[in-house]
């Protein structure tokens, strides 16, 4: 069993839509603060108590680098140990995470078939809004953090931190978040990681693909109304590739920003 697993703090109405999609195929849990009382016998919430090893110690040597604020970037971050520990409770060897403005249509022990040979997958190299995580490979995701933050005067920690120096350079905001060390972990195998062990979740594989973000054409899927157009195929969501010049079917979506909306339009055109 893989099962989809959500952290969420608070709860919206867009949580629930992610859920009572991936419960169609899924065995699904919520880590979160407030119950989303979703009535499904595949679906269990989840508190976080008991499940706080190393997030007082890593909040201990946080430094923020960004212009968002610091409670919401240490969430970022902390999120993974409340999944490493979650995984380790439960014995799970490999779950798909999936951020809670995400909808999953397939079923994750199948589509694992096509990764498995990884220690994590990552979205547009940088991001864990939809990946396949396993304890191996979150364990040296989290020793990576707190490595490189115990080590204010090392090379990897001011490699980083060059990022917020030169964003601020240019007046630009945001700067390091958790999606700066993941795609820290992509590219250095001496943590674990490497390109050899971190899949990418955009490759189309048998016509069919993971979304990076709705509101991004990825240079070669059709828009419409500054979102990607999705079709519905025989019950599949659908996006045309201009490119290739033929219909993708997409796994996932990923509702970024104020395209959370569209998510109980797109539910009920399933």
């Amino acid at each position: 069993m893989i099962p989809v697993v959500f952290t969420h703090r608070s709860m919206q109405d867009y949580v629930r839509v992610a859920i009572k999609q991936a419960v169609k195929n899924n065995p699904v849990f919520l880590i979160g603060d407030v119950d989303p009382l979703v009535d499904d016998d595949n679906f269990t919430f989840v508190t976080p108590e008991g499940l706080g090893s190393g997030i007082g110690d890593f909040s201990d040597i946080y430094v923020h680098l960004n212009t968002t604020p610091p409670d919401y970037e240490l969430f970022c971050y902390t999120r993974w140990f409340l999944l490493r520990n979650f995984m380790e409770r439960n014995g799970f060897p490999v779950v798909l995470y999936t951020d809670s403005d995400v909808m999953f249509f397939e079923n994750a022990e199948e589509e694992w078939s096509k990764f498995n040979n990884c220690s994590m997958t990552l979205t547009h190299r940088t991001s864990g809004h939809t990946s396949f995580i396993t304890l191996n490979g979150i364990h040296h995701f989290c020793n990576m953090l707190t490595k490189i933050y115990s080590d204010k005067g090392g090379y990897h920690f001011n490699k980083i931190a060059s990022h917020l120096k030169v964003r601020q350079e240019f007046g630009l905001p945001g700067g390091v978040c958790d999606m700066t060390l993941l795609e820290y972990f992509h590219y250095h195998a001496e943590f674990g990681g490497g390109p050899g062990r971190v899949g990418e979740m955009m490759s189309i594989i048998n016509d069919s693909t993971y979304d990076h973000n709705i509101n991004v054409s990825d240079s070669d899927y059709l828009m419409e109304n500054g979102t990607k157009k999705v079709e519905i195929v025989n019950g599949e969501v659908c996006i045309y590739n201009k490119r290739l010049a033929r219909n993708i079917k997409f796994n996932s979506l990923h509702f970024q920003g104020g395209a959370k909306n569209l998510m109980q339009v797109i539910y009920d055109r399933l």
